[in-house]
């Protein structure tokens, strides 16, 4: 078990993606065909991107799974170090391709990923009529996918059995965490992100990234659960 005490250090800087919101694939809006995936993309010092990973896929597999290459034109801030300078980084991103006026694309616009969400929107019109709007979701449905979970045995301010909280991580060639900073969420007091930097120093939390078959140091946002510990039976 561990306590929600701890010291943040040094603010880092992960990758941003600014997607291809133009890159809906006219056959998958003429099959009604709607789709999200979780990727993983590196990113080189100068924002070119070096290779990308889909994670999971809801929805219509084909198009989740063609994710990566719908967004080869999207664009990248490089990560920062501690110290200010570009570096590689690692950027984690849920993209949902959304069909208006579909009840495939109402389900998939339901889910939502804290702070790594992008929506990119289809929409088909009939010859005469107008094109139909995406509806804002009635009731949001969170997903995530913690890299890392404590078990704990008490939540402070909570009222529920976790709490995710977001941190960005240098992490040397070995995979292992080197250095750590808090992201403010304003749904989560700033006692868990200290407490996550605490833990994570020096674990090995992901393989290493590899550039030209060498492994660099880079920066990530990472995700990571406290859960409330299952309490044995009396």
């Amino acid at each position: 078990m561990i306590s929600l005490l701890a010291a943040a250090s040094g603010m880092l800087t992960a990758p941003a993606i600014e997607p291809d919101y133009g890159s809906y694939p006219r056959d998958a809006m003429l099959n009604g065909q709607s789709a999200a995936a979780l990727v993983e993309i590196a990113v080189d010092p100068k924002g070119q991107r070096l290779s990308c990973v889909v994670l999971t896929v809801v929805g219509a597999n084909e198009l989740g799974q063609d994710i990566c290459n719908l967004q080869r034109n999207a664009r990248f801030t490089p990560a920062q170090s501690e110290v200010g300078e570009n570096t590689y980084g690692v950027v984690r991103a849920f993209i949902k391709y959304v069909l208006a006026g579909s009840e495939q694309g109402m389900q998939i616009d339901r889910l939502v990923a804290s702070e790594i969400t992008f929506t990119v929107v289809g929409t088909i019109a009939r010859r005469g009529s107008r094109p139909p709007q995406l509806e804002s979701a009635r009731e949001s449905q969170i997903v995530a996918w913690p890299m890392v979970t404590f078990d704990v045995e008490a939540l402070p301010e909570v009222d529920h059995d976790f709490v995710d909280q977001r941190v960005n991580v240098a992490i040397d060639p070995t995979g292992t965490v080197a250095d750590c900073a808090a992201l403010k969420q304003v749904d989560v007091k700033a006692g868990y992100g200290i407490a996550a930097c605490q833990q994570l120093k020096g674990m090995q939390v992901t393989e290493p990234l590899s550039v030209d078959e060498q492994p660099v140091a880079h920066v990530r946002a990472l995700e990571v659960r406290f859960a409330l510990s299952a309490k044995s039976p009396d």
